[in-house]
């Protein structure tokens, strides 16, 4: 385990988002591949220590433009980092959850998936500008989704609807529009993927 700490180059998250060695000044995707450590453990720890280099890289550096944001962090999986209160609590999750409370003012972005919406912390979610909701499979997830993206007359409809959506349909909410959730279909893939033998 100390080798990751001893080796290897150091999490500069200007580096990560192409603020440092970026001739071309293009916009920089870095992938951070967890599943080469070995524990649930490692990964909560690996999480924790990125998301509080990005709080540090943020207070460091306020947005120029308000309007844009400066850095998107998106998880996979989020679940397991930001578990509902009914489930142990992860090392990584107070940050992360503080990150989704304060980064909107510093550009700073969040963006987390999950394919059971029942594992992420609700009061997380609440901080979330938008939420997208693709098809659920079972009632539980129906009735713990339905309440975010639906009021009135149309949370019913939405709940509906739910269980049937097509491969690429979702639900939009973004409460600070005023426009209640809105269904719309997007591709499967936004650009040609390949995948890359080990």
């Amino acid at each position: 385990r100390r080798f990751r700490f001893e080796f290897g180059a150091p999490l500069d998250i200007d580096l990560l988002i192409g603020r440092t060695h970026n001739p071309e000044n293009k916009t920089r995707l870095s992938v951070l591949y967890l599943n080469g450590l070995t524990s649930q453990w490692d990964r909560e720890e690996f999480v924790s220590l990125l998301a509080e280099n990005v709080r540090s890289w943020m207070l460091r550096n306020p947005p120029q433009d308000r309007d844009r944001p400066q850095f998107l962090m998106f998880i996979d999986e989020i679940g397991q980092f930001v578990p509902n209160p009914t489930l142990k609590k992860p090392i990584c999750k107070d940050i992360l959850v503080t990150l989704f409370k304060q980064g909107r003012k510093y550009g700073v972005s969040l963006l987390g998936a999950s394919q059971s919406p029942g594992d992420f912390d609700y009061r997380a979610l609440g901080q979330a500008n938008s939420t997208f909701v693709g098809r659920l499979k079972t009632p539980q997830d129906v009735r713990k989704v339905e309440a975010l993206v639906g009021r009135g007359a149309g949370k019913q409809e939405v709940g509906e609807a739910l269980g049937g959506l097509a491969q690429g349909e979702f639900f939009l909410h973004a409460p600070g529009t005023g426009v209640d959730a809105t269904r719309f279909h997007a591709p499967l893939t936004v650009f040609g993927l390949e995948t890359v033998a080990e």
